[in-house]
């Protein structure tokens, strides 16, 4: 343990024992100048096992020495007995007013358990009132390395096979809660020492119930056959059953069983995210804003739990040229909240159901032929750096700026941007086709300096014609005007992202039918792709020019590139990538529609 030898216990270990004080020395018997580690678990059974990670022993229970650390292990439930636990502990950390108080909560919070909320909130205000330095960590479900489990989890185990494979949670390493607790209440180390207050997330990993139980399950004559049985039962299938059950339960009672259905975390503030997304818990999440993956395609993040920053989104200040807004608000509501104060962006994708935070970790992009994409309009932006630990500002022209924007390696998270915006215009479309056009045509095609905004469509991929539609600002008096330069095709894909059941049925049928890739190809890679397209199995090409922008992560950082949005059936989808492999291995593509 960090910068203490020895170790001070108070615990409810078991109905019989004595709640008294417990004291560990150090190899030579004497106690340590730094001061003791008091710990607290009225419900017992992590706190046995942290106790026997350091060593402890019963002695005296006169104790009144210096105290650096008190580790508390918050109850399950409000009761008496808990109460007089940490109010003993917290008159012995009255007596040391530098001593730091880790207080292990669960991350059942996240999903709503007003009662653990409230346990949380008062433990912490009475030992604010004390000491200067507490810290909540909020752990997953606790499982141990050596073979065991919790009680409850144990007595599962001869059930696994009966146990729905969607059935899935969070769960933590013993022994990495104890590391997480000895970084939290560290002087050094990747926690901050200066982070006092402040309230830290530790999921573990996310997997299915059933194979946890399989590798921490007990075993004897009577556990066997008693799983023999379970896995008949769901040889007939009996788990589909019970999986149905427990869906069905999931309506009548969705925050009781969230707990057990876990794959995605909504934080509702900054604050709650900021808690997920930490030095100690990075590793176990995976941020997605709405459409980067996560809901188009089902992409899948193995031992992971996805956190989706849209619901923590709420400042937008739109001044004269530029726009402050949260990274968790939807394209879809700043495009609104602008046309309001008849201001827009330089650049509106055809699909708006993305927060603005995406747009600084991979390329948003319309059709715009001043500005290519809404990273190009990005001033500044204000993230934290799990790394580091730190909040950070950085300003494009910074060297932080062009090293982390699109890299999504980099695991920064995005909390409010600076955009330049201007004047709102209206909008009219010319409408023309090319018939068979070369890759060369297709490239002047991107040259007309009056339009705003040029993109090219192909219905199939062996249709001889191109439609070419090309955006103006300035029309005449019979022409129809439009507030956004986008087809109907964008227009239908955010009426359907409103209604909750055609949204459903959307995204349903891209993750198990579609196949869908952006390519970015200069002209030499685009020449290769053109004169081969009409026999690659493509439903729909959509062709933009993006804009070269010199940043080093960037797919089109180098020269200008055509953007080649492609959709085809999910079945066909082995010959384009046969295709892709063979003739154009080194292709760039945009990651946030990657459905590969």
């Amino acid at each position: 343990m960090s910068g203490s030898a020895v170790t001070v216990e108070t615990t409810a270990l078991n109905p019989s024992s004595r709640d008294e004080p417990r004291i560990v020395s150090d190899s030579s018997g004497q106690s340590a100048s730094r001061g003791a580690t008091v710990v607290v678990d009225p419900d017992g059974e992590v706190g046995r096992a942290f106790a026997t990670a350091v060593g402890a022993v019963e002695l005296a229970d006169d104790f009144s020495g210096p105290i650096e650390r008190a580790v508390v292990f918050l109850p399950r439930s409000p009761s008496v007995h808990a109460t007089q636990l940490i109010d003993r502990c917290v008159a012995m950390v009255e007596r040391n007013p530098g001593c730091c108080v880790c207080l292990v909560s669960s991350f059942r919070i996240h999903l709503g358990d007003q009662t653990l909320q409230l346990i949380e909130d008062e433990t912490r205000a009475t030992f604010e009132s004390v000491t200067g330095r507490t810290v909540v960590l909020r752990a997953g479900n606790i499982v141990a390395t050596d073979g065991q489990l919790s009680s409850g989890f144990a007595r599962l185990a001869q059930f696994r096979w009966l146990i729905p494979s969607s059935v899935t949670s969070v769960f933590l390493n013993r022994d990495e809660l104890f590391a997480a607790i000895d970084a939290a209440t560290s002087d050094s180390g990747e926690i901050r020492s200066e982070s006092s207050g402040r309230t830290l997330t530790v999921l573990g990993s996310n997997r299915p119930l059933r194979d946890v139980l399989a590798e921490f399950g007990s075993t004897g004559g009577f556990t066997t056959v008693v799983s023999s049985i379970a896995w008949l039962l769901s040889c007939l299938q009996i788990d589909r059953v019970i999986a149905g059950l427990f869906a069905v339960a999931g309506w009548i009672a969705p925050a009781s069983l969230r707990r057990w259905r876990l794959t995605t975390l909504e934080p509702a503030s900054v604050s709650e995210l900021l808690t997920l997304v930490n030095p100690l818990n990075q590793q176990h999440v995976a941020l997605a804003g709405y459409n980067t993956g996560v809901v188009h395609f089902g992409w899948k993040y193995p031992g992971k739990t996805v956190v989706r920053t849209t619901s923590s989104g709420r400042l937008v200040r739109v001044r004269d040229q530029v726009v402050n807004v949260d990274a968790g608000v939807l394209l879809k509501r700043l495009i609104g909240e602008l046309r309001e104060r008849d201001r827009e962006l330089f650049v509106v994708p055809n699909y708006s159901y993305i927060s603005a935070g995406t747009t600084f970790m991979v390329p948003v992009h319309g059709s715009g032929s001043e500005v290519s994409t809404l990273g190009d309009t990005i001033e500044r932006t204000l993230i934290y750096d799990p790394q580091t630990d730190r909040l950070r500002l950085i300003r494009r022209g910074d060297e932080d700026f062009g090293r982390l924007m699109y890299n999504s390696a980099s695991g920064v998270l995005v909390l409010r941007l600076q955009l330049r915006i201007r004047e709102r215009s209206r909008y009219f479309v010319q409408r023309s086709e090319l018939q068979s056009p070369s890759a060369a045509d297709i490239w002047q095609a991107f040259a007309d300096p009056e339009a705003s905004n040029i993109e090219l469509r192909k219905s199939k991929a062996t249709d001889s014609s191109v439609e070419v539609s090309r955006y103006f600002t300035t029309p005449s008096d019979d022409q129809a005007t439009m507030e956004v330069p986008r087809d109907s095709i964008g227009r239908l894909w955010d009426r359907l992202e409103e209604n909750p059941v055609s949204s459903w049925l959307f995204h349903a049928f891209v993750r198990k039918c579609g196949f869908h890739v952006e390519l970015f190809l200069n002209e030499t890679e685009f020449e290769v792709f053109w004169r081969a397209h009409a026999t690659l199995p493509l439903s729909k090409i959509q062709l933009r020019l993006v804009k070269a922008d010199g940043l080093s992560n960037s797919p089109f950082g180098d020269c200008d590139r055509i953007s080649a949005d492609t959709f085809m059936k999910r079945k066909n989808s082995a010959a384009f990538l046969k295709f892709m492999q063979e003739n154009l291995p080194d292709a760039r593509f945009n990651p946030g529609k990657h459905s590969m």
